[in-house]
């Protein structure tokens, strides 16, 4: 398989499935010379971009092209850290844009949750601190794919 990171040279290597996807990681980063490999995880280069975890690890084809991106994890926190410090205006859209994309991955909606994302576009419709330009349409899109997860009830 393929695997891109923004403008580097694509690398095509074999993916062992019995190798842990740390250690992949950790392989790659070598490679590109990155550092910290724990802020890496890889995602499905297609128009799903899911993450990729031990638990859809087996989804991987040959010549499948995967992306070597931040963790969600890191990915979850620097969205949030754009819509709460980043005023308004274009880069909060685009961050709302991008949360609406990324908020259809399970992985990925569960950091952005558990950082207290969820609570924060809760919040932010409530007190109308979102307005139409900024994003808001996105902002409820992004609110409808979290809960879809059924990883905070409806009800709650």
């Amino acid at each position: 398989m393929i695997v891109r990171i923004n403008e580097q040279v694509p690398q095509l290597i074999e993916f062992d499935q019995n190798r842990s996807l740390l250690l992949i990681i950790q392989d790659l980063c070598a490679v590109w010379s990155i550092s910290d490999c724990e802020q890496y995880s890889l995602q499905f280069n297609d128009s799903t971009n899911a993450y990729i975890t031990e638990k859809n690890r087996n989804e991987i084809k040959n010549g499948s092209v995967l992306r070597l991106t931040f963790s969600p994890s890191r990915t979850a926190q620097d969205i949030l850290d754009k819509l709460q410090f980043d005023g308004f205006g274009d880069t909060r859209r685009l961050s709302f844009r991008r949360l609406v994309k990324l908020s259809t991955d399970y992985t990925f909606a569960l950091e952005f949750i558990n950082k207290q994302g969820l609570q924060f576009l809760i919040d932010s419709t409530e007190k109308d601190a979102i307005s139409i330009n900024d994003g808001l349409g996105f902002a409820l899109e992004s609110f409808v794919e979290l809960m879809d997860h059924g990883i905070i009830s409806w009800y709650e």
